[in-house]
């Protein structure tokens, strides 16, 4: 009888113990808690180069004519699109003599800029001309 109540004891505290783990949330790990930590400051974007890394300090907004926007994110060789009028593209780096040039041949969308000035075509007609970096 001592034995039944010893294996029926344990068997309790294992079925107790086992909810309680599942209850729990997962802990972290410790190289997302340092990660998390170590996030990049917000400060003013500035036009970055072809082959930067990816990260917040990559989005630059680029006032155009007409009050147009072109909010753009640069990745490694890849830019991600947002304009004002809430459409968003994703183009690819391509070879161009000067400045950063990106385009979906595909869909005949070009993004160029260089230093703090670019433009958007889309099929050959510039859509987003003369833009500017935002202050």
């Amino acid at each position: 009888m001592k034995k039944a109540l010893l294996f029926v004891g344990i068997g309790a505290l294992v079925i107790a113990s086992g909810w309680y783990f599942l209850q729990r949330e997962p802990a972290e790990e410790p190289e997302q808690q340092v990660a998390a930590s170590q996030q990049p400051v917000t400060k003013k974007a500035e036009p970055v180069q072809p082959g930067a890394s990816a990260g917040p300090e990559n989005e630059v907004l680029f006032v155009c004519d007409d009050n147009k926007t072109i909010t753009a994110v640069f990745t490694r060789d890849i830019v991600g699109i947002t304009l004002s009028d809430g459409r968003q593209f994703e183009l690819r780096e391509s070879v161009s003599a000067s400045g950063a040039k990106y385009e979906d041949t595909s869909r005949g969308l070009v993004f160029w800029g260089e230093g703090d000035t670019a433009f958007f075509e889309e099929k050959s007609v510039r859509t987003h001309s003369n833009c500017t970096v935002s202050s």
